[in-house]
């Protein structure tokens, strides 16, 4: 972890080189990861959107890594779905770019 450049100040309870993450839980109240060169996993933005949306599920209770990483997970959806989001321009939201 030492490795991150704002090691010194930072103060979020998950780190993404944290070896032991999983052991690690966080509250919506808690620090997020800063760092640009590593923050940028798709978990750390789940916490981000639950901080700044202030999410009532997410509040008031531990979460967990994997929790973060499961929720932040792209979901499966159908053919006709797919055609739907592309009709309307947001394929691109859903990582369906081309």
């Amino acid at each position: 972890m030492k490795s991150c450049d704002r090691f010194d100040q930072c103060d979020a309870p998950l780190c993404p080189l944290d070896e032991n993450l999983d052991k690690r839980c966080w509250y919506s109240d808690e620090a997020v990861c800063l760092s640009r060169k590593h923050g940028k996993s798709r978990w750390v933005k789940k916490q981000k959107s639950i901080v700044q949306r202030q999410t009532k599920s997410w509040l008031d209770r531990p979460v967990t890594y994997r929790e973060l990483f499961d929720a932040s997970r792209p979901r499966k959806i159908s053919r006709v779905q797919k055609n739907r989001l592309v009709e309307m321009g947001m394929e691109h939201r859903y990582g369906m770019g081309n």
